[in-house]
């Protein structure tokens, strides 16, 4: 990765520049942040952000053993791990340190229609990110996003897609690298859209389609990984302002190694369906639920073919006040492991935020989040590589005088838990201006079914502390 030599003061100097030129100049927002043409407008956009982390690359200064074992070099054509030659390795753990994080995000968007039901938008931003300690972690980073909502006689479309180039440190579950932290480069690609017809004043009929994909850099520890699903539904209103629907899906996941030593894992197909209700529930509570069961298996694999579980998704808005309001959001559905092939899991995602406008100009608010994310990976059998040893217990050496390994049969099951508590306060003077200061911790931990295999696993529990300052300037 190539050091970013930017200075942090011309940083400072340029959102200073940014804030004052409006009024020095006597201009009006609109003539330097929305150009229009016609149905064409162009809206330069610019983000800068300063974030204070005590852990940059989600590390763990109290996990200091590390295991010395012999490494998988392949595997037979029954996809049985095969152990090479009696070798040993280090596992090293990254250690926790902090840093000062500046990032200055040019953009702009382009948005075609009157508005409203017809509009079409195309974003594209760039972060520039410098680090005040820790050079070799400047990055660059690419966000292109898509949005359309067109609506014509009975028919409606409206969706988004958006890819993202990504270059950061990962932790949670993906925690890869080394003792130093590594930065990994990804691509993120997704399209989630929804085509429905108005058959009548109180039904409709839909489908829609979405797409995920994450490509890692070659030589990244973890598996691409490409989910896509198809769904088709219908809806009733059975109030002016509540509708009931139902709605089934069907899909599957592709996933492929980014080491030699990885085989390509079978697809997943994965199929379901849903209940629910969605609307003005009552005059303070809106919102959707939906309840459902959903089951996915991989191909070829009967051990795990047919796993299934109840599948919810809410999202609920809660007004109990004109200047206050709560929003509810749960998910629990099934994936794939990025880091074990054939290996699922269920994952459960609660959150709630909180947002109050304070004074009577509508220009202060403060916001408060709590969310908790969990993944349970369930009994997975794998084979592990452990110290071979005779009757008396002690280890056997081969000629050279290298320790000799042994594949056992052992567990790569592990529920992970990720918690995420923040507050911030927002100040917009202006519909093109805001600034937020705000505080976030972020606690990652996991339980390992077998010891042996967590032994092997580059996965730590980690905290983080982030305090960042951020200006944003655009409609």
């Amino acid at each position: 990765m190539s050091h970013i030599g930017f200075n942090r003061r011309a940083c400072v100097a340029l959102s200073g520049l940014v804030l004052s030129a409006v009024p020095a100049l006597g201009l009006d927002a609109e003539d330097l942040l929305n150009f229009s043409w016609g149905r064409f407008s162009l809206k330069p956009q610019l983000d800068l952000a300063e974030m204070y982390t005590d852990n940059l690359a989600f590390g763990n200064n109290s996990v200091t053993s590390s295991q010395v074992y012999r490494p998988l070099l392949g595997f037979d054509l029954a996809g049985t791990p095969v152990l090479g030659p009696a070798t040993t390795n280090n596992l090293v753990i990254r250690r926790q340190e902090s840093d000062l994080v500046t990032t200055v995000s040019p953009g702009a968007r382009i948005d075609f229609g009157a508005g409203g039901a017809n509009l079409l938008s195309l974003e594209v931003v760039h972060d520039q990110i410098a680090n005040l300690d820790h050079s070799e972690a400047d990055t660059a980073q690419e966000h292109i996003r898509f949005r359309a909502e067109l609506e014509r006689s009975r028919l409606k479309l409206s969706g988004k897609s958006q890819l993202d180039y990504l270059s950061s440190f990962l932790g949670g579950s993906q925690f890869v690298g080394t003792s130093g932290g590594t930065l990994i480069k990804r691509r993120l690609w997704s399209d989630d859209y929804k085509l429905t017809y108005d058959s009548s004043g109180k039904t409709d009929i839909y489908i829609s389609a979405s797409n995920g994909e994450t490509d890692f850099e070659k030589g990244t520890p973890l598996l691409d990984y490409n989910t896509w699903r198809g769904s088709l539904g219908t809806s009733y209103k059975i109030t002016a302002k509540v509708a009931l629907f139902s709605e089934g899906h069907y899909g599957q996941t592709a996933v492929n190694p980014n080491l030699a030593t990885q085989p390509k894992g079978p697809h997943s197909t994965f199929y379901g369906g849903y209940v629910g209700l969605r609307g003005d529930f009552t005059a303070k509570i809106t919102g959707t639920v939906k309840v459902g069961y959903e089951t996915r298996g991989f191909a070829g694999i009967s051990n795990t073919s047919g796993t299934g579980t109840p599948a919810v998704e809410a999202s609920v808005s809660y007004v109990p006040r004109p200047k206050t309001q709560i929003s509810l959001n749960y998910s629990r559905r099934t994936d794939v492991s990025s880091q074990i092939n054939s290996q699922g899991l269920t994952f459960d995602s609660v959150g709630i935020t909180a947002v109050q406008l304070l004074g009577s100009s509508g220009k202060w608010s403060i916001q408060g989040n709590a969310n908790l994310n969990g993944s349970d990976y369930g009994d997975s059998p794998t084979t592990l590589p452990v110290l071979a040893t005779d009757a008396t217990g002690q280890v056997v050496f081969d000629r050279l005088g290298n320790a000799t390994y042994k594949g056992v049969l052992g567990n790569a099951g592990r529920s992970d838990r990720t918690l995420t508590i923040g507050a911030g306060m927002i100040y917009q003077p202006f519909l093109w201006l805001s600034g937020t200061v705000s505080y976030q911790y972020e606690s990652y931990s996991l339980d390992f079914r077998d010891a042996a295999y967590a032994a092997l696993r580059p996965l730590i529990p980690y905290d983080n502390h982030i305090i960042a300052l951020r200006v944003a300037v655009g409609f």
